[in-house]
């Protein structure tokens, strides 16, 4: 038999055969995310959705400024409780840290992989690193789609609690609603098959109610600016490859911290695609394709479409993982299938492993963004001079915000205390884009300007020290940082401040832009 044969060959020796390796494995992923969180520094997409909970009442979060976001709310409502719980920013990343280790729990005790896999799966990019260390909505996957599948296999007699989880899915994040609404409509039409709709009916309404929710608050409103179709803009067949890709292999050099190039990302979808297609027959035996290949037409033809970026590929990992979830007692009954997927299981988590620790480990030594340095200087010399005007240049020196209790910039908001995030309104995101609003921010001398260097090249930032130096300002402090991806720097000094001052550290006055 199938499970016989995972058992004999990749077993462990001695105590840990035992169910006490599912404590060691979760004790030892619990100290890993908490070490690496401790050390990650929330970037601009972590600040600010804490800066939206922070700064609106429960209505204005939900009714006015998440659907500027393109997302549900489900996420905004944990910010918004744990903040006034009295959860301090520092300690953001314990809400990731704890749905990681939901799903740690659930996939430890309860998926029917064998051991070997499971702590494969623990260790793999998005369970070590993308969504339990940086902290936003992605995190609330890593606990509800384990806790579907564990459900899956009782969703005609328990309605409520699959009805339930279907919607808090569908409430996470626009590409979870995807997956979700995929899931409602394969349980609807099984209850309708074995004529369960009336007894379900409570769990339907549920699941309806809470994803017609989800749609209501994402709904987008038409003066909202953020619009980015598609993984970095590329043609439909590109982005959908690129989807794939980084959802499974990304690359060949996968061990390297040398960004990919198309090529290596070429072999990377290919590769990804050969070790799918046993899940996939697995899949086409066990009844569950059309589920399986209904769930990745969604989600890739709405990252293609409409909107992503590298890191919601994770979605469909999960959704895969998921396959694999409810499908795995079928594999008995073909052995030789079996040690493929087995195999292809072991290789993808593997590979993901190894950028996983890569990814965490860099984290744990670099600064994934220099706000925390930034915010540290800007207190610093708003004790010694309380009246001194900051302005903001690039859109990303928001992230200092959430280490202040109030908006700090004055040529952001009129600036008034409140808000402090951005709303992303076509009136008001774009005065911090470019680098000539940067020009004339500095010419409209206030004493500090806080410069993101997010898209500006080192030759128009040369350029812009200069015209800055005649305006009276010197560099205070440069404050290093970037996004690690896969265990490489997606973006070099993408995530870098800089912070100019006057020469005679003497407040100016008047002079508005």
């Amino acid at each position: 038999m199938m499970m016989r044969w995972v058992t004999e060959r990749i077993s462990f020796p001695g105590s840990l055969a035992t169910s006490q390796w599912k404590l060691v494995v979760f004790v030892s992923f619990a100290a890993w995310i908490i070490v690496v969180g401790m050390h990650h520094e929330p970037w601009f997409d972590e600040s600010q959705a804490w800066l939206l909970a922070r700064d609106s009442s429960f209505y204005e979060l939900l009714a006015e400024r998440v659907r500027y976001e393109g997302t549900p709310g489900l996420w905004h409502i944990l910010l918004w409780l744990a903040i006034r719980a009295g959860l301090p920013f520092d300690g953001f990343y314990l809400i990731s840290v704890a749905c990681a280790l939901i799903g740690a729990t659930l996939i430890l005790w309860r998926a029917p992989f064998p051991a070997p896999l499971r702590m494969l799966l623990l260790a793999s990019y998005f369970f070590s690193y993308q969504f339990s260390i940086v902290a936003r909505s992605y995190a609330l996957d890593l606990a509800l789609v384990p806790a579907l599948a564990c459900v899956f296999p009782q969703r005609t007699k328990r309605p409520v609690a699959y009805g339930l989880l279907i919607g808090l899915l569908a409430n996470s994040n626009a590409h979870s609603l995807c997956f979700a609404s995929v899931l409602g409509v394969e349980w609807l039409w099984v209850l309708i098959r074995v004529h369960r709709t009336k007894a379900a009916s409570w769990g339907l309404a549920l699941a309806i109610g809470l994803g017609l929710f989800a749609m209501l608050v994402a709904w987008q409103p038409s003066d909202n600016a953020f619009v980015n179709p598609g993984i970095k803009a590329r043609s439909a067949l590109a982005a959908g490859l690129l989807y794939i890709d980084e959802a499974f292999i990304d690359r060949p050099t996968f061990w390297s911290a040398i960004e990919p190039t198309p090529l290596d990302m070429a072999y990377g979808a290919f590769g990804s695609i050969v070790l799918l297609l046993p899940s996939l027959l697995l899949f086409l035996r066990a009844g569950t394709l059309l589920l399986g290949m209904a769930t990745m037409v969604a989600l890739t033809g709405f990252s293609v479409m409409v909107y992503a970026m590298q890191w919601h590929s994770g979605i469909l990992f999960l959704a895969w993982i998921f396959g694999l979830w409810i499908t795995w007692p079928a594999m008995q009954t073909w052995p030789a299938l079996g040690r493929m997927v087995v195999t292809s299981f072991a290789i993808i988590t593997a590979v993901q492993a190894t950028e996983g620790v890569h990814s965490g480990l860099w984290d744990i030594k670099h600064a994934y963004t220099g706000s925390v340095q930034a915010a540290q200087k800007i207190a610093s010399i708003l004790s010694e001079r309380p009246r001194a005007r900051i302005a903001a240049a690039g859109f990303q020196a928001i992230e200092v915000q959430p280490y202040f209790p109030h908006n700090i910039f004055a040529n952001f908001h009129g600036g008034n205390p409140s808000p402090s995030f951005l709303t992303w309104k076509t009136s008001d995101w774009r005065i911090f884009s470019t680098l000539p609003e940067a020009y004339a921010i500095a010419a409209a001398q206030y004493d500090i300007i806080l410069m993101s260097t997010f898209n500006i090249h080192r030759g128009d930032l040369t350029r812009f020290d200069g015209f800055a130096a005649k305006h009276g300002y010197r560099i205070l402090k440069i404050c290093p940082g970037n996004r690690i991806w896969k265990g490489y720097n997606a973006k070099n000094d993408a995530e870098s401040f800089i912070i100019y001052g006057v020469e005679n550290d003497q407040p100016k006055v008047g002079n508005s832009p």
